[in-house]
This record gives C-alpha cells, sequence and structure tokens, in this order.
C-alpha cells in the first residue's frame, strides 16, 4: 500500500491516483442508479400532479438521500486517502475527480432548487424539465453518475464482456436515462394519442411528433457510439438498456401510453434485436461499413416496430409517407452520428 514518505524532514505526498476498484465501481453505480430512480420518481410526481407546495417532500427524500449517499462515499473516499498520504488534487481514483465537482454542482444546485421554488412557485410537466434549478442538478448528476464509466474507459486492460465492464454499464445507462428524462417531451411514449386521432393537425404539432422520433434516436445512438469506440458491447447489453428505458418511461409517461400497452414491446424487441446485429456484423471502428449499418439499422428498428404495432392495433392519420419516412430519418440521424464517431480518413500526401 502506496503511503507518503518523509524527506529531509518534511513529509512527501503520494503523487499517483489510489489504485481502482471493480468493487468501488460497482458500489458508486448501484448508488447511482438508485439516484437515477428517485429522480423518475420525482418527475413521475411532477407529471401527476402530486407535487405539493413545499420542497420537502417524499420524492425529493428519495432523490437527495440517493445523492446524500453518494456524496458520503465520495468524500470519505477522498478523505482516507488523503491521510493516507495523496494530494488533494489525486486522492480519489482515476476517474472520479469529475465526480467530486459533480457532489458540489448538485448540493449547491438543491439550494438553488429550494430558493427558486420559494421565489416562482412549483413547476408542472414541461416548466420542470427546463427549470435552471433543475437543470444544474442534471449537470451535478450527470458528473458523478457518470463516474465509474470514466474510470473504466481509462484502465488500459479493461475488454469487453459484463464481468469488468458490469459498473461501467450501469453508469452509461444511467447518463442516458437522465438525458431521456430531460427530453421526456420528445419522446415516442410521451404523445401516442397524436399519432392515432390528431386534434391538432396544424404544422408544429405534425413537427413535434416527428420529433418525438428523432431525438430518442439522436441520444440512442450519441450513447451507444460513444462507447463502442472504446469497447464491444458486452452480450445482451442492448436489450437490457431498452428494457429499462421502456420501464421507466412507462412510469414516468403512464398516463400518455397506459392505453397503448403492446406499443412498450417496440423497443424492447429492437434491442433484441440490436444484440443480434452486434453479434452478426460486429461493428467497430475497424469494421466501419458494419458499424454504418448497424447505426442505421438500430433506430430504424425502433421506429419501424413501433408503427408496425401501432398501426395494425390502433390505426393512424398519418399516411405512408410519414410514418415511414420518419422510420428512415431516424435511421439517417443514427447513420450520420457514426460518421462524426468515426469519419473517413484524411488522404495522406
Amino acid at each position: 500500500m502506496a503511503t507518503s514518505t518523509q524527506v529531509g524532514g518534511v513529509r512527501r505526498r503520494i503523487e499517483s491516483y489510489p489504485a481502482d476498484s471493480l468493487k468501488f465501481d460497482l458500489f458508486v453505480a448501484v448508488l447511482g442508479f438508485y439516484v437515477l430512480c428517485g429522480l423518475f420518481l420525482d418527475g413521475w410526481a411532477h407529471n401527476h400532479g402530486e407535487v405539493d407546495n413545499t420542497f420537502f417532500t417524499s420524492w425529493h427524500a428519495v432523490l437527495y438521500s440517493g445523492f446524500g449517499f453518494v456524496a458520503l462515499t465520495l468524500a470519505t473516499t477522498q478523505f482516507i486517502n488523503v491521510l493516507k498520504g495523496h494530494t488533494w488534487v489525486r486522492a480519489m481514483p482515476r476517474g472520479y475527480g469529475l465526480a467530486l465537482l459533480g457532489v458540489l454542482i448538485f448540493g449547491a444546485g438543491g439550494g438553488f432548487d429550494m430558493l427558486w421554488h420559494s421565489l416562482f412557485g412549483f413547476e408542472a410537466d414541461i416548466q420542470a424539465l427546463l427549470s435552471p434549478a433543475h437543470l444544474v442538478l442534471a449537470t451535478g448528476a450527470l458528473l458523478f453518475l457518470s463516474a465509474p464509466l470514466r474510470a473504466a474507459w481509462l484502465r488500459k486492460d479493461v475488454q469487453g464482456g459484463w464481468t469488468k465492464l458490469l459498473p461501467a454499464m450501469i453508469s452509461l445507462i444511467c447518463v442516458f436515462m437522465v438525458l431521456t428524462f430531460f427530453t421526456q417531451y420528445s419522446h415516442y411514449f410521451s404523445s401516442p394519442y397524436d399519432l392515432i386521432d390528431s386534434p391538432r393537425a396544424d404544422h408544429y404539432a405534425v413537427v413535434y411528433n416527428i420529433y418525438n422520433f428523432l431525438t430518442p434516436a439522436l441520444l440512442l445512438m450519441g450513447t451507444l457510439l460513444l462507447v463502442m469506440r472504446r469497447w464491444e458491447l458486452p452480450r445482451g447489453f442492448l436489450t437490457v438498456l431498452m428494457i429499462v428505458q421502456t420501464a421507466l418511461m412507462f412510469w414516468l409517461r403512464n398516463r400518455d401510453i397506459v392505453d397503448f400497452p403492446p406499443l412498450l414491446i417496440a423497443p424492447v424487441v429492437a434491442g433484441i434485436i440490436g444484440d443480434a446485429l452486434l453479434l452478426w456484423l460486429k461493428p467497430s471502428v475497424e469494421r466501419v461499413a458494419a458499424l454504418r449499418v448497424f447505426s442505421f439499422l438500430m433506430p430504424f428498428m425502433v421506429s419501424l416496430l413501433y408503427f408496425a404495432l401501432l398501426i395494425p392495433l390502433y390505426g393512424t392519420h398519418w399516411p405512408i409517407h410519414m410514418w415511414l419516412g420518419v422510420t428512415f430519418m431516424s435511421g439517417f440521424v443514427g447513420l450520420f452520428l457514426s460518421y462524426l464517431s468515426v469519419p473517413p480518413a484524411i488522404p495522406q500526401e
């Protein structure tokens, strides 16, 4: 175990980072998932009119208790490693420095949130998602929720597979779901009624429903392509990701989707097919053509399966030009992101 040394009567601090640990990563990742569940519980309360005119609610209790556990874990680790002789700036394992900053931002955001509510009242629906206080909280949360992912990214010996990537994959799911949470107003689970019988058939309503498919495609493929530059995704990960997304979004938006339970099947089946495509195509930065094909097909399948269930079961006022066009556009979003993730090689002179 590394300790500080005494040189010429002066205590010399340890300049290296503390040893990393998969157990520590997993513990932080599980606490992060608890915070995520608290976030969705609080979001459910905002969406269903269960928010009281006070900051001290049972919904906030779950969210902030999860944050408290994360803050206590990180602060204790920092303090113990400083006592062992590590410098203040390198007392956390690699990848966790920004997590401490995130804790500070989230803590300040909590006070800001309380002040905001006292000055401007309590938000509901989209107002809550755009509240500056809540966006500060989201920024802090993303910094500490992504810490296990950053820690795994910085290790040289981490290969694909669940054994070593489980904490990183839980962290990735948390990051993806926070992004999904704060864009829930632009999601295919948010307004299926408008696709069936739209009383708002004006231009802006149509455009809104188009983005309900394009935004999730952007977030999904942006998240996947980032980690696919680093690792081969563990087998079954896409299925797990889509199950978690479906379960949490149904909980959050159940008043919008409760009359359409078969639609919940679409993203899960897309995840299963996506895992099969990963095994077959083996997309990677070395297999760029396969990466392009996968990047198009994954979001394409989510939209196509959604409409494949919606149309025969409930019908839609959208003509085929609309629903099939949106399906292709979702695929093009993924394809375009693949060019940002792995751009074509620049010819050398």
